[in-house]
């Protein structure tokens, strides 16, 4: 077989696991959305016999949507493939420049070892790299926001049994609550300013931060204003719901650490293994380096390594979720 069938092999293979990538990752963020419907649906329907009440834009509707432009379609794709950017312009750019590279550095590195075909790795670290950054920097901002949603439902409470009236509650909370809370709290102050309804304000809160908590609280909100009743016993009830799907949370978070301690050492030991064979005996290793059946060889285990790792961690994160 001749290296450049091999290479054209290799390109096959690898289109293959992106594409098997990409349908896993639209088909997790498929059942989220579903998921996501259905308990908000759940947890509406025993109030809509009260009242007609429009949670369009709170239920993850499952009908067509306005049709978006060529650059909206683009900016979804360029999300789905690098992954959701943090709401810092700045910080989107930087991070995505050290990705390029860093898979710039790596894919340079690869052709000494693998040849003309190492450079598909420029485009798939520079992913790698992306995806990973920006799913950290959302996962720690979701996490804070989580944690300080409690403190902030009982800032509400406090303020409303005062005697404020609920669009000053909100503007204390912007002002007293620790960032990212303050920042998110804010925004609907600088909506409310402006003449919006706090059922609209906080259904684009909900709609931006993109947590089931945030969405519960506005669904709260908007049958409190529309329907009547007892505010404080309302936030009270919902904080301390809340504060229960935390430890939930936590505990299962606990359980999945052994998982992913597991997971860590199996992808450990290879590179392990293999770096100290490379160390005693580089002429029995030389083979993977020199040799181009030796890049192939290295190639398909740096990529099975890949995407067992990919597995581990999509199984450990649906237990947790």
């Amino acid at each position: 077989m001749s290296l450049g069938m091999l290479n054209t092999l290799m390109l096959a293979f690898a289109g293959l696991i992106g594409m098997g990538v990409a349908s896993l990752l639209v088909d997790n963020e498929q059942r989220r959305r579903l998921r996501m419907r259905d308990r908000l649906a759940k947890a509406t329907t025993p109030h809509l016999r009260m009242r007609s009440l429009a949670f369009r834009s709170l239920l993850l509707s499952a009908g067509p949507g306005p049709r978006r432009t060529v650059r909206q379609q683009a900016a979804s794709l360029i999300e789905l493939v690098l992954g959701a950017p943090p709401p810092n312009p700045r910080a989107r750019w930087v991070i995505l420049g050290i990705a390029l590279i860093l898979g710039r550095l790596a894919a340079e590195a690869m052709t000494d070892v693998a040849g003309d075909i190492g450079w598909l790795a420029w485009p798939a670290i520079t992913i790698v790299v992306s995806r990973g950054t920006f799913e950290w920097l959302r996962t720690r901002r979701d996490s804070k926001l989580l944690l300080q949603f409690p403190d902030a439902l009982s800032m509400i409470v406090r303020s409303v049994r005062a005697g404020l009236p609920l669009s000053d509650a909100l503007r204390l909370v912007a002002s007293a609550c620790p960032a990212p809370t303050a920042g998110q709290f804010q925004l609907v102050s600088a909506d409310l300013s402006i003449g919006m309804a706090i059922a609209d304000a906080l259904t684009r809160l909900a709609e931006r931060t993109g947590l089931a908590e945030y969405r519960f609280f506005a669904i709260a909100l908007t049958l409190q204003t529309q329907t009547g009743g007892r505010l404080g016993e309302t936030l009270d009830s919902l904080a301390d719901v809340i504060r229960q799907r935390l430890a939930v949370r936590s505990r299962a978070l606990a359980l999945a650490s052994e998982a992913r301690t597991s997971a860590l050492i199996l992808a450990a030991l290879p590179v392990l293994t293999g770096g100290g064979l490379i160390v005693f005996n580089w002429t029995y290793m030389s083979v993977l380096f020199e040799d181009p059946t030796g890049h192939i060889v290295l190639g398909s285990a740096l990529g099975s390594l890949s995407a067992g790792m990919l597995l581990m961690q999509l199984i450990i994160r649906r237990s947790v979720s």
